[in-house]
């Protein structure tokens, strides 16, 4: 079962709120900490490997052990999801959704392609004693350039996908078939070999597995209207510019300052302010303090944080402060958000 939609600040049995985690191994077993938190989160056996061509596969076979809400930043990417037992609840942006497998109901599984066609905020909720077996397949937008993917106009397929990758938070479900369950059974139960044999042929096991999810999927997926495509394309920012902001995105968290950002990204502090200027037409403080007040209102959207404490996480030392840059980007104040929040008001229906 599968389902997607934009649903309210979950009312949760007392999660606590969590915005950064890292991955820990011990005697054998991995586990998912936070230092908020001295119990793990997640335990089991992770896969995680990234592809030289372009792609990066996270999952595995997992245990649950608190209610938790999490929230961390995505790339841009096409990422699929294959949920082969479990329960799952996650979102990108303000868009969320549950996957349900079940192997005595749904033997294969189920599966979820979302685009990203920028760095968004992805949330999800831990629930206690839920096992999980999934594998997560992020594909860099790069990926299909190197593939020298230029759709044709009258192959539907590529008419159906060219509309799939311009349009940010497009999405599909579909369910796996034996050979898909089967592939990505293989890939989250062997640890990628070290070898260069091994390594090579557990890469084409992966590029195997996406080209079978391709094949599945390009049939599902909507037909333009007249052959046009009817979803706006996202502004395309020079490769330049997308290393700067991920950066800035990617430390949201800590002190930033333009010294800082334009050492790392190997530039001239004026260099930087202008080539900012020019591509977003706003200052470099101006864009790091309204994705702080932008992540701010997700935490309290998603998770149960309080507003002091979205504050600080926003690098407000004082919540006056805050409330007031809040209420100056958003129209109204953190308190009038989180009610809306919780009633429901916010966000488009689908």
């Amino acid at each position: 079962m599968a389902e997607h939609r934009t649903r309210p600040r979950p009312q949760l049995a007392q999660p606590s709120h969590v915005v950064f985690t890292q991955l820990v191994t011990k005697h054998g077993q991995d586990a998912v900490i936070c230092e908020r938190h001295s119990r793990p989160l997640v335990t089991g056996k992770f896969l995680s490997y990234r592809s030289p061509t372009g792609f990066v596969l996270h999952g595995g076979k997992t245990d649950e052990c608190i209610e938790m809400n999490t929230m961390s930043n995505a790339p841009a990417g096409v990422i699929f999801t294959l949920l082969l037992d479990g329960k799952l609840e996650f979102g990108y942006d303000d868009q969320a959704f549950t996957l349900s497998a079940q192997p005595h109901f749904n033997p294969t599984g189920i599966g979820l392609v979302v685009n990203l066609k920028q760095e968004s905020t992805f949330h999800r909720h831990i629930s206690k004693h839920n096992h999980i077996e999934k594998l997560n397949i992020i594909i860099d937008p790069k990926w299909f350039k190197q593939r020298a993917y230029k759709p044709q106009e009258h192959c539907d397929d590529d008419s159906r996908l060219n509309q799939f990758l311009n349009q940010h938070l497009a999405h599909q479900s579909f369910t796996l078939n034996h050979d898909i369950l089967y592939a990505a059974q293989q890939l989250i139960s062997t640890p990628p070999p070290e070898d260069f044999l091994g390594a090579q042929l557990f890469d084409l096991q992966a590029q195997t597995l996406i080209h079978q999810l391709f094949e599945i999927l390009l049939p599902q997926l909507s037909t333009p209207t007249n052959g046009n495509n009817q979803y706006p394309v996202a502004h395309h920012f020079q490769d330049e510019m997308k290393t700067i902001l991920q950066y800035i995105n990617r430390n949201l968290n800590d002190e930033l300052s333009l010294e800082q950002i334009a050492k790392h990204c190997a530039l001239s502090v004026s260099s930087l302010q202008t080539k900012f200027k020019q591509q977003l037409g706003m200052t470099v403080l101006n864009y790091v303090r309204q994705k702080r007040l932008e992540f701010a209102k997700k935490q309290l959207q998603f998770t149960d944080c309080t507003v002091t404490q979205a504050a600080y996480d926003a690098q407000y030392h004082h919540p006056a402060n805050f409330t007031i840059a809040f209420k100056k980007a958003f129209g109204m104040t953190p308190n009038q958000w989180l009610e809306k929040a919780r009633n429901g008001e916010q966000g488009k229906q689908l």
